[in-house]
């Protein structure tokens, strides 16, 4: 058994060792990238995030106390664009660890998975998107096919107008962000409320943002936040489930550092999050949260 945990530890700063690795070429391509500045939406790329949720109290179940922190990181793979086309695939590593206060129960999550995005543009202003995120949900202690995630959406948006802001969208979507893969419906109506301010009304977000010039951008978010992982509990053979699942309400700020580089920051409540799992001693746990408090800090490439 210590040969084993001795592995896993090994396997683990592995990981980490990848995620450095990760971080050193984004921040050397965007050395390499021209200095120019759109003012059109862009689509996030690569990069890095650090996200921290308050350690809340428990109002009701197992435990005293449950806060959150995760560290993620994207690099892009291939980027392809045609006249009514476009493609792009990356690679994502997100480490996420729970500080469940008075259970004992595995802590540290691993989300390894390769987004791929494909967009169409069809007659009369109408777009097909389709997102499709394969990846493994572990806590790297074991590995299997029910470990193997899949997120995705697919849906179909009408621009209105010559407009590249302006749009509805309806479609399916299916995410670990919701703490479980069930299939939901995904709708949206936005529009450009003033030359610099633009809104989007939906499901499973809705936002405002304010663009102050072409590099300082704000916005008010809020949306579904969570996640689920596999383990296998010591002694046990069958696969366990982690839940985590919230709504933020948020805001922050972007800022443009260089080429195609942003940097950012929010802050926000966390409301209704619940967490459930099994603990070490094989039984059932699960947790209600009072609301609480979360901030982030990210660094994107932008295209």
């Amino acid at each position: 058994m210590q040969v084993f945990n001795k592995s896993m530890n090994k396997t683990k700063q592995i990981a980490r060792s990848i995620g450095l690795l990760i971080t050193a070429s984004i921040m050397m391509s965007v050395a390499l990238i021209s200095n120019s500045v759109t003012a059109q939406p862009m689509t996030k790329v690569g990069g890095f995030e650090f996200d921290l949720t308050s350690v809340a109290k428990v109002d009701k179940g197992a435990g005293a106390r449950v806060g959150k922190k995760s560290l993620k990181l994207t690099s892009i793979l291939e980027k392809k664009k045609r006249r009514t086309e476009s493609y792009y695939s990356s690679t994502n590593l997100e480490i996420t660890r729970f500080d469940w206060r008075g259970q004992q129960v595995v802590s540290e999550f691993y989300w390894l998975s390769m987004p791929i995005s494909y967009q169409q543009k069809r007659a009369n202003n109408y777009h097909l998107m389709f997102f499709v995120e394969p990846g493994l949900m572990t806590d790297l202690g074991t590995l299997s096919e029910n470990h193997i995630g899949v997120n995705f959406n697919a849906k179909v948006r009408k621009y209105l107008g010559r407009s590249t802001t302006n749009y509805w969208q309806v479609g399916l979507i299916s995410d670990r962000m919701f703490g479980n893969q069930d299939l939901r419906p995904l709708l949206a109506y936005a529009w450009r409320a003033t030359p610099s301010t633009w809104i989007e009304l939906g499901f499973p977000k809705t936002s405002i943002e304010h663009r102050f010039s072409k590099t300082v951008n704000s916005f008010i978010r809020v949306r579904p936040e969570g996640g689920v992982w596999r383990y296998v509990v010591k002694g046990q053979k069958k696969d366990s489930t982690f839940n985590y699942r919230s709504v933020r309400v948020g805001a922050g700020m972007d800022f443009h550092w260089r080429a195609k580089a942003w940097l950012g920051f929010e802050i926000g409540q966390v409301r209704g999050a619940s967490v459930s799992g099994v603990n070490n001693a094989n039984a059932d746990i699960k947790a209600y949260l009072e609301n609480d408090k979360y901030w982030k800090v990210y660094a994107d490439l932008r295209f």
